[in-house]
């Protein structure tokens, strides 16, 4: 687990530079850092089976194959452990039996809809929710935080937008293993 703001701030910039820093008074340099070193400061592993907690687990909603497969590897590849659903049905369900740390769901799929988001909310209410969409507009996305969701992304997307906010929620409710995104 990461508690320390400089660390975070570089492991959510990835390879990139990072930049320059002033929080509390103190002024830190964050340099560009690849995935190998990131394991190396936190002395953790993107293997899930010798990380030193339990992996941090995402629930992945969407009904086009080729999209979920895409987060499910992507998540998969930074050691998280990913279950995920084709509809909303199904992923309501899942919460019976799963408690994930992370929702990445679509909204217009079979039995979605804000009336979906807001029953997912429910169902998990300590979990954050995140929208990605191909069909987002301002009214949509101010429908879907009223329904409790905290992130809201349309299609097509940078896949690292979204690591970076699985891994600022991850930080802020933690699931005792901070993936390295």
């Amino acid at each position: 687990m990461c508690n320390n703001l400089a660390l975070f701030q570089i492991l959510l910039m990835g390879p990139e530079l990072a930049g320059i820093n002033y929080v509390q008074g103190k002024l830190s340099v964050l340099l560009r850092v690849s995935v190998l070193e990131k394991v190396a400061i936190m002395g953790q592993t993107t293997n899930p089976e010798e990380a030193s907690g339990p992996a941090c687990t995402i629930l992945v909603v969407d009904d086009d194959e080729a999209m979920r497969n895409l987060f499910v590897d992507a998540l998969q590849e930074q050691g998280c452990r990913v279950i995920e659903s084709d509809n909303g049905a199904d992923a309501l369900n899942m919460l019976k039996a799963v408690a994930p740390n992370v929702i990445v769901t679509d909204l217009r799929m079979p039995d979605g809809g804000f009336s979906y988001l807001r029953r997912l909310q429910e169902g998990a209410p300590e979990c954050p929710i995140v929208v990605v969409t191909a069909y987002g507009d301002s009214q949509s996305k101010a429908k879907a935080l009223e329904c409790g969701v905290q992130g809201y992304f349309e299609k097509p997307l940078r896949i690292s937008a979204l690591k970076a906010w699985i891994c600022q929620m991850c930080f802020l409710h933690p699931c005792g293993n901070l993936p390295l995104l």
